[in-house]
C-alpha cells in the first residue's frame, strides 16, 4: 500500500526552507553566472576577482533580497501547485507532466519578476531590489517585469512536465524497466 501524500501545508513549509537554503547558498554563483553573460567578463576567476575588487563580498548578494522575498515564495508555490494539481488530475505519465507544466506557469507569475529583478540588481549594481523594482515600474511599466514570461514558461515548463512525468514514473521502483515500456 502507498503512502498517503504529506498535507499541503507540509509541502509548503518544506518547499518554503529548501528553497530558501538553496537560494542563500547558490546566490554568489547565480550572481557570478549573470555578470558574466552581461558582460564581457573573460573568466569565472576574473569575474570573482573584478567583483571582490570593486564591490567587495556584498557585491555576490546584489538581488538576494529579491530573489528570497519572492522567490522563495515563488518556489513553494511550485512544489504546492505540483502537488494540488497532481491530486486533481490523478496519477499517470500524462497528469505528472500536465501538473509540472501547471505549476510552472502558477510560479512563473511570481517567479518570473523576481527574476528581472534580480538580474538587472547583480548587473546593474541597484542599491536594492527596492531600488531596481520601483525603478523599472516608473520606468517600463508593469510589463518589463512579464518580459520574457513566454519564452520563460516554454522552456522551464517543458523541463518541469518531463521532469516529472520521467520522475514520478521512475521513483516507486528506483529502477528503469525498458522492457516493460517495449
Amino acid at each position: 500500500m502507498a503512502d498517503a501524500p504529506p498535507p499541503l501545508h507540509i509541502t509548503l513549509a518544506a518547499s518554503s526552507m529548501s528553497s530558501l537554503v538553496s537560494r542563500v547558498a547558490c546566490h554568489p554563483l547565480d550572481t557570478i553566472k549573470s555578470k558574466m553573460q552581461a558582460t564581457s567578463r573573460g573568466s569565472v576567476t576574473t569575474c570573482i576577482a573584478d567583483t571582490l575588487k570593486k564591490e567587495g563580498a556584498r557585491g555576490f548578494y546584489r538581488g538576494l533580497g529579491a530573489a528570497t522575498i519572492i522567490g522563495v515564495p515563488a518556489g513553494a508555490l511550485y512544489f504546492t501547485s505540483y502537488e494540488a494539481f497532481k491530486r486533481r488530475l490523478g496519477d499517470g505519465p500524462a497528469s505528472h507532466l500536465l501538473a509540472g507544466v501547471g505549476a510552472e506557469a502558477v510560479a512563473c507569475i511570481v517567479f518570473v519578476p523576481v527574476d528581472v529583478v534580480k538580474e538587472r540588481c547583480q548587473v546593474h549594481g541597484y542599491t536594492s531590489s527596492y531600488e531596481c523594482f520601483r525603478t523599472v515600474l516608473k520606468k517600463e511599466g508593469v510589463q518589463a517585469l512579464y518580459r520574457g514570461y513566454g519564452p520563460t514558461l516554454y522552456s522551464f515548463g517543458a523541463f518541469s512536465g518531463l521532469y516529472w512525468a520521467f520522475y514520478e514514473q521512475l521513483r516507486p521502483s528506483g529502477t528503469v524497466s525498458f522492457s516493460a515500456a517495449l
